[in-house]
């Protein structure tokens, strides 16, 4: 194919930096990034300059692993700064990491681990960044966002409130993600209650297609996990609906509450249990005054502000299944 001198230029410019985007390959695969330059130089007859790229291909290869070897260490002590931080009130944020707070930008300075031959960790900052580019395309504004990570940087998890919504809520999407291969990349539907901004979601955590091979595809995957969300948004507005009509009697109230905390149907620390009691009882807003399984709902998620992020993730998750189990 022929190039122009301008065009061979850019090719070779970008080579040396380690600018992969200009060859359509992987980032970050060094070991095999010669390979395209060398086949564009073959197709442009440019035979010396392909002598001088394998001559040099070596020595570049290992410059850029002790590069990225360097910026993954700078990461990974610039993240655990942060943590080292005081932790923000509760005031400022529902979620907070288990030190503080992390914004979208900081999720970047999160250390990803190396690959392997078959798990490509995939980055917190590069899962989020393709979700709201994904949601954007569908023309899905989000409203804020936050999130928690692990000690180690290795869990991720997060919540996104988006513009639309129902009567007293707006809809928003849970998201995990791992490094160590100790969960997959998932995602669920969920939503914000206005009066009191408690989260709550639809159900459980769902898994997007595949692992994180090297083949994975991650915008293929969000894309689909954020159609399926977007089909779950009627469903989750009927359970809304229907949570609001049901009407429980103070004994079948503390029967669920019970069942959660002393029987543990429910995967929640006990000493929440009477918190629980309390806001269902002796409600803060009047929204949940009526003695219905929403007010239920939301004594529940009100009492998992008290537990660290992820925790609270993971209860959140688990909580709505079990009231539709338990108050059957």
């Amino acid at each position: 194919m022929p190039r122009s001198p301008e065009e061979i230029i850019r090719f070779m410019r970008a080579w040396v930096n380690g600018d992969s985007s200009y060859f359509g390959t992987v980032p970050c695969q060094i070991e095999h990034d010669d390979g395209p330059i060398s086949l564009i130089l073959i197709e442009a007859g440019e035979l010396e300059l392909l002598a001088l790229v394998r001559q040099l291909a070596p020595q570049r290869r290992e410059q850029l692993e002790w590069r990225l070897r360097a910026e993954r260490e700078a990461r990974r002590l610039i993240f655990h700064n942060l943590l080292r931080r005081k932790p923000m009130t509760a005031s400022t944020s529902t979620l907070l990491s288990y030190s503080s707070k992390l914004l979208r930008e900081q999720l970047a300075l999160v250390p990803t681990p190396p690959g392997t031959a078959t798990h490509r960790p995939i980055p917190h900052a590069e899962v989020i960044e393709a979700l709201i580019e994904t949601l954007g395309f569908r023309h899905i504004g989000v409203v804020k966002d936050e999130y928690a990570v692990s000690k180690d940087g290795m869990k991720l998890f997060g919540v996104i409130d988006l513009e639309t919504g129902m009567h007293g809520c707006r809809f928003s999407i849970g998201i995990r993600n791992a490094h160590d291969k100790s969960m997959r990349l998932a995602m669920t539907v969920g939503y914000r209650v206005f009066v009191c901004e408690n989260m709550a979601f639809s159900g459980d955590f769902q898994p997007v297609l595949a692992k994180h091979s090297k083949n994975f595809s991650l915008t293929a995957a969000l894309s689909v996990g954020v159609d399926e969300m977007q089909r779950n948004f009627d469903a989750m507005r009927m359970q809304v609906d229907a949570w609001r009509e049901s009407q429980l009697s103070d004994v079948q109230a503390k029967l669920v509450i019970y069942r959660a905390f002393i029987e543990s149907d429910l995967e929640v620390p006990r000493h929440l249990a009477r918190p629980v009691h309390d806001l269902y009882f002796n409600p803060k807003h009047e929204e949940f005054q009526p003695r219905t399984l929403w007010s239920l709902s939301n004594a529940f998620t009100s009492a998992f502000k008290d537990l660290e992020p992820i925790p609270q993730f993971r209860a959140t998750a688990k909580l709505a299944g079990f009231l539709e189990a338990a108050a059957q």
